[in-house]
């Protein structure tokens, strides 16, 4: 009856006759190397970073180290949520593109991303890789999609109901994520 999305549906699938039922959505963050110092940036010097104008770690009170910003697959789901949110992810610059959030995780965890920068959806990451960044909230619906000719299914019917049920938003935001 349904299968699982990760992203919001494109027109192509659109019209191939497919709905979707966003029953959450997962916060997006940028995360860190083991051995950056550095707490929390603004907006503008995360675009400093991505963009390829900031390169090293004490030109934003850290060490004298080059940032190593790992990227992701140009159709992958989260960042075309930041490239759609945060217009700037179109034009950035990446010493290492990645498939998966796990690959992020295996590199900020090496030798050679302890200085790392990077992005994924939070509940792939540990609290003390992510980097506080001021004005930044992108998150990435995952839900349910069925084909339209079972609109009327009671099944269709009832999950929909209870995903906007204020009982299915307090779970969800219990577990973290954003109704």
């Amino acid at each position: 009856m349904f299968g699982r999305t990760g992203r919001p549906l494109n027109d192509k699938e659109k019209s191939l006759n497919k709905s979707e039922i966003i029953l959450a959505r997962l916060p997006i963050v940028i995360l860190k190397g083991s051995k950056v110092s550095v707490a929390s940036l603004s907006l503008k010097q995360l675009e400093a970073i991505v963009t390829g104008k900031v390169t090293n770690w004490k030109d934003l009170g850290g060490e004298n180290k080059p940032i190593f910003f790992v990227g992701r697959d140009p159709n992958e789901a989260a960042l075309s949520v930041l490239k759609k949110e945060y217009k700037f992810f179109s034009n950035a610059i990446y010493n290492r593109v990645v498939k998966r959030d796990h690959y992020v995780n295996f590199f900020l965890e090496s030798k050679e991303g302890e200085y790392g920068l990077g992005f994924g959806v939070k509940l792939n990451f540990k609290k003390s890789q992510i980097l506080n960044i001021s004005d930044f909230n992108p998150s990435i619906g995952v839900g349910l999609v069925y084909d339209n000719k079972n609109l009327n299914h009671p099944l269709v019917k009832s999950v929909k109901e209870y995903s906007e049920s204020k009982e299915w938003k307090k779970f969800v935001s219990s577990k973290g994520y954003q109704p």
